[in-house]
């Protein structure tokens, strides 16, 4: 079967090894930098039946690699431990989640673990209260930290597979605290990251003004890699990028056709030809390379 777009002739395309699916929009901090801010999306938690529907659809298709984050705090949603259950049950190998972990408790984040998570991040983003409260809006630094090395430490003593990864999203704001974060995570730690913040594909131009000797753009190359894997929110939309927090890369819903008529149906097919160049991208894309065509 041939898929047509924009005059040209498309393969099928087999279906990507790597799913996201939202478990849920709704989140407890208000990261500053962060592109939910800007999006006026319906917020909700994915349907029970339809996330378990969506993990089996997507294994039979052929994806291994699977996540339940999306813009919003996974852990908000009470059936998260069956459905990193399920899909370690039917055959996924590498589950992965994130977290900003509030609520990422030994009480919830033990059993996790226990069901197969291969990997989970805490999005901390600072090394004192301080600088966490004014990045978050969130009083939770303590509890964040806590919740952190007793998880660190559990994996360690279990001697559990699952990956520990700490996340800083560098700004102007705490990037003096980038040695004290290592410092204060690392022993904890499975791997840590310090990464400039981004503009949230597009739609946070003003982080700009917080970029600490590097570009805030979120796309660094094309295609992008967010082509390479399928992303479905927790209203059914399949959406070509896990952070398009406007809605406006939806390309169909799971509730009127299969995740493999999805993979390939025209209007994503129409996204990917738009990524061969900067020169013909859409304009969110084009604000997620930091081309901001209305300034020009």
């Amino acid at each position: 079967m041939r898929f047509v777009c924009k005059g040209e002739y498309m393969k099928e395309l087999p279906f990507p090894n790597e799913i996201m699916i939202e478990a849920t929009n709704v989140c407890n901090n208000k990261c500053f930098f962060c592109g939910s801010n800007a999006s006026d999306r319906k917020r909700g938690i994915i349907d029970y039946d339809l996330m378990i529907r969506l993990i089996n659809e997507a294994y039979l298709n052929g994806s291994r690699k699977i996540s339940f984050h999306g813009m919003g705090e996974p852990c908000l949603c009470k059936e998260l431990l069956q459905y990193i259950a399920e899909a370690k049950k039917v055959g996924y190998t590498y589950i992965y989640l994130d977290t900003n972990g509030v609520l990422a408790t030994p009480e919830v984040i033990f059993p996790i673990i226990d069901a197969g998570l291969d990997s989970l991040k805490f999005s901390i983003h600072a090394s004192t209260s301080e600088t966490y409260k004014r990045i978050t809006n969130n009083d939770a630094f303590e509890a964040v930290t806590d919740n952190f090395k007793k998880i660190g430490t559990y994996i360690k003593e279990e001697k559990k597979v699952c990956k520990l990864i700490g996340f800083f999203a560098e700004s102007t704001i705490n990037s003096k605290e980038t040695d004290s974060f290592v410092e204060m995570f690392k022993p904890y730690a499975t791997e840590i990251w310090i990464k400039p913040i981004h503009n949230g594909s597009g739609v946070m131009q003003e982080n700009v003004k917080y970029a600490v000797n590097e570009s805030v753009s979120a796309i660094k190359e094309l295609p992008c890699v967010e082509l390479k894997r399928m992303t479905i929110n927790w209203e059914g939309d399949a959406i070509a990028c896990s952070t398009d927090w406007t809605g406006s890369l939806k390309y169909g819903n799971i509730k009127d056709y299969s995740l493999k008529e999805l993979w390939n149906c025209e209007r994503i097919n129409e996204i990917r030809v738009e990524h061969q160049s900067i020169n013909t991208l859409g304009k969110i894309c084009r604000r997620c390379m930091g081309v901001n065509d209305e300034a020009t």
